[in-house]
């Protein structure tokens, strides 16, 4: 069986925490290593994750750190499995409130050996899954990924992601110098580095509830708050430009040629008037939904990208 190593982040987890370790040590034809960091958790996540190191101490190992957030407490847990768990020859993304179906890191594993030799990224579709009930898939065509669109939007929903050894390699290169989300970070050096491949079947429940970090939205009401929330928020000002060019300070070497040139475009659209045109009316960088497409295009006019 092929040894895989999970990498999960924990924080005040203690309510669906236990199902989401029994699926994960319920895969098949895997063999599991389950790497987690507690996040600073003051309810009972670190016992519940006491009980599961006696119950399988060659399987599970807890770090227990201070309060720094998800997406640095991922990127802590990228680079000690790099360091430490150097014979995984695959590595996935856990939240701590999903339910994983038996085949997934499975189904996941025999995609991937297709691209062994070269990093390589796997994700897949999700069911909406709330209240205890599975609502159906929450993607419903196949996504195709682009050395532009990746740019534009992340796809690869965290919980879904499968990835080699060679992908975690290359995202230990560099420290990133702002706080991409672990997922979409992996995901573009994946596209314009390495390969990605969809999966438009889902082996997870997605689970929705109040204490999301970051979830589905279901309603137009829902989609069109986040909208303008995300444009109006400061902190979002510039992100991906921001991003783009940290993509080429720790990757432009490792890029495939035709995406450098799509990250460069992105990283110096404010350079001059024609630049920010030729951003403007290039429909590749799409995250292919009319709404959002319209604020995209927005962000490049006021020069907020």
């Amino acid at each position: 069986m092929e040894p895989i190593t999970i990498l999960m982040s924990t924080y005040n987890g203690e309510k669906f925490l236990r199902s989401q370790l029994d699926s994960i040590f319920s895969q098949e034809n895997v063999d599991i290593h389950l790497l987690v960091r507690d996040d600073g958790s003051n309810d009972s996540t670190l016992a519940i994750l006491g009980e599961y190191e006696k119950k399988y101490p060659e399987k599970i190992k807890v770090l227990r750190g201070e309060n720094m957030g998800w997406k640095k407490s991922f990127r802590n847990l990228v680079n000690y499995a790099s360091s430490h768990y150097q014979t995984s020859r695959y590595f996935a993304f856990a939240d701590q409130d999903d339910i994983w179906l038996p085949e997934k890191l499975e189904t996941a594993v025999k995609a991937l050996q297709n691209y062994n030799g070269s990093p390589a990224l796997y994700y897949s579709n999700l069911y909406y899954y709330k209240d205890g009930v599975n609502k159906g898939l929450i993607n419903h065509a196949s996504v195709l990924s682009t050395f532009k669109n990746c740019l534009a939007r992340n796809y690869a929903t965290g919980c879904t992601v499968v990835f080699n050894s060679q992908l975690l390699e290359y995202l230990t290169h560099g420290e990133p110098g702002l706080e991409t989300p672990h997922d979409y970070w992996a995901y573009m050096v994946a596209v314009l580095c390495g390969k990605v491949f969809y999966d438009p079947n889902s082996y997870i429940l997605y689970r929705q509830h109040d204490s999301n970090q970051i979830g589905s939205k279901h309603g137009l009401f829902d989609v069109w708050r986040a909208r303008f929330k995300r444009f109006s928020d400061p902190q979002l000002n510039n992100i991906r430009e921001k991003t783009a060019k940290e993509l080429l300070r720790i990757h432009s070497s490792e890029m495939h040629p035709e995406a450098r040139m799509a990250v460069e475009k992105l990283a110096g659209y404010k350079n001059s008037i024609s630049n920010r045109l030729r951003l403007l009316f290039d429909s590749g960088y799409t995250l292919n939904n009319l709404g959002n497409d319209f604020f995209f295009k927005l962000r490049i006019i006021f020069g907020k990208l």
